[in-house]
């Protein structure tokens, strides 16, 4: 069963207890004494529980997993992937950041919808074999958008999946200036 408490904003410093202006007041049943800035007893039941709001002015308690699972934070998430030259295939949507290595005759990536919106991704081109090699990523970009094109190592893309589609928040070239991946709707 969920614990719901009552949570009133504090107004003024509240004298002994410290500034306490815009800060919250969280009360269950009877406020303890004449010094109400406080919260009456525990309401953590284990180490790392967390006050989430589930509607205006009602909080809950949660886990530390069941806080994760609400922030998008995946308990299998790791920071990076590499991805051989010639293998091609589905980029992992538990590493935030994907290195392609291309061979000689360019490879193909999908990318899959994620199920965590606000969800950042980072692909990075690590290598460039030869001027007419590229490595291709498909899935559901900004716009009408289906495929980024990597041409020259250095490249990048940082994306933020909405919910719907995988926005470009950021793109370029570790490298220079002027290379940036390539959308397009082919």
């Amino acid at each position: 069963m969920k614990k719901v408490i009552s949570v009133d904003i504090i107004e003024e410093a509240t004298p002994g207890i410290g500034t306490t202006i815009g800060g919250v007041l969280l009360k269950d049943g009877a406020v303890n004494g004449t010094n109400s800035a406080y919260v009456a007893h525990s309401l953590a039941a284990a180490a790392n529980d967390f006050l989430v709001a589930s509607g205006s002015g009602v909080f809950v308690k949660k886990t530390q997993l069941e806080t994760q699972t609400i922030l998008g934070i995946r308990s299998n998430y790791t920071a990076q992937e590499e991805i051989s030259e010639g293998t091609g295939g589905a980029i992992s949507l538990t590493a935030f950041c994907t290195y392609l290595n291309i061979d000689t005759s360019g490879d193909a990536f999908t990318l899959a919808n994620s199920t965590v919106s606000g969800q950042l991704k980072k692909i990075i081109l690590r290598n460039d074999p030869g001027s007419a090699e590229v490595a291709t990523v498909t899935g559901e970009f900004t716009g009408t958008s289906k495929t980024l094109t990597f041409s020259n190592a250095g490249e990048f893309v940082l994306l933020y999946w909405n919910g719907t589609i995988w926005v470009v928040i950021e793109s370029g070239s570790m490298l220079n200036m002027t290379d940036a991946p390539v959308l397009s709707t082919v």
